[in-house]
């Protein structure tokens, strides 16, 4: 996402309430508005699954737009507000082109604009005069709201938000986090990244603190505990929740010597350790857990969480297997 960072791997996927955090600088903002397509990475590829299974690369907003992403901005004043144009037109202005009367060119709908508008409006409990006023005639609050309206009113699988909440009230926070939920509910993805780490809690389904244009932790987010994330935004943790060894692809050989992170289990999560059988069929992972194997087991006594063995001629590859929890059945993905 920067000219000199790590490369990384990440999966969002459906459901899933996945929060966003670090420091001012550390590549949060750029991950979520490379996600977004709003700036292209600088390596790598960003892709989207769509409904029938295809895969589509994301590499601009209109790619983002295309393929049902929807982008929700906190700085209204640069890129979220269009200050000239009415609330109305602000927040059903992407949906022109989808809502024009067949047949007659250049003659937008809107009644059924209007019949979105006034539903999003409610939903966020959006305070304003009459629709065809300028947005600037509203708080700094109803006008982020009216932004937010326009990111639901997409009808999108995936909305992706950069500190949404910056600016509204405590009722329409708790709205839009109900909203939100009810979003994932339906099998869609949210991306939320925040400078408020007590937005989490209760919300997010996992938190990843960004550090040097990287992930460099993961939480859960059933045990979420702010003191740890900002301790994580410090560099304060070892980065066991995303695995010593994220950046492993299948198949690939590593030298031993690596250590395990503190956490064997994850939604996604790749983990550098030997799993016994009966702690693998006890792992907590919600859906899938990317384990990374030695092809060599070592004993493992009580803790879960050895350093590797380090044989005689000096290398102990190990494998990438999938794991699905649910079945308790590993795959190799090894070639």
């Amino acid at each position: 996402i920067a000219p000199g960072a790590r490369a990384f791997d990440f999966t969002l996927r459906r459901g899933e309430i996945v929060g966003i955090a670090g420091l001012d600088g550390q590549g949060q903002d750029a991950f979520v508005r490379v996600l977004a397509g709003i700036n292209e990475a600088h390596s790598g590829l960003v892709e989207v699954r769509d409904r029938h299974g295809v895969m589509h690369a994301v590499r601009s907003l209109a790619d983002a737009v295309a393929n049902r992403i929807a982008y929700v901005s906190g700085d209204r004043k640069r890129e979220g507000i269009f200050a000239t144009l009415s609330i109305f037109e602000n927040m059903v202005m992407p949906l022109y082109r989808e809502k024009r009367r067949a047949g007659i060119l250049g003659i937008i709908d809107r009644a059924t604009l209007g019949t979105i508008f006034q539903r999003e409006a409610e939903n966020l409990m959006i305070k304003f005069g009459m629709r065809d006023d300028r947005i600037t005639s509203l708080s700094g609050g109803n006008q982020q709201k009216v932004l937010i309206g326009r990111g639901f009113a997409m009808r999108p699988d995936i909305i992706v938000l950069n500190d949404p909440a910056r600016g509204i009230d405590v009722g329409a926070k708790a709205e839009l986090y109900k909203h939100l939920r009810a979003f994932a509910a339906e099998g869609k993805s949210v991306l939320y990244m925040s400078s408020e780490l007590e937005e989490f809690i209760g919300f997010a389904t996992r938190v990843i603190v960004f550090r040097d244009n990287a992930p460099f932790d993961a939480f859960d987010g059933r045990a979420l505990d702010p003191k740890s994330i900002l301790e994580a935004m410090f560099g304060q943790t070892d980065g066991s929740g995303l695995a010593g060894v994220s950046g492993l692809t299948p198949g690939q050989d590593v030298h031993a010597g690596i250590a395990a992170p503190a956490r064997a289990s994850g939604d996604g999560v790749r983990v550098a350790v030997t799993i016994p059988d009966d702690i693998r069929a006890g792992l907590d992972a919600r859906k899938r857990a990317k384990l990374v194997e030695q092809a060599h087991a070592t004993p493992v006594t009580a803790s879960p969480r050895p350093a590797l063995a380090k044989p005689a001629n000096g290398r102990n590859p190990i494998r990438v297997v999938e794991f699905d929890a649910e079945t308790g059945q590993a795959r190799s993905l090894s070639r």
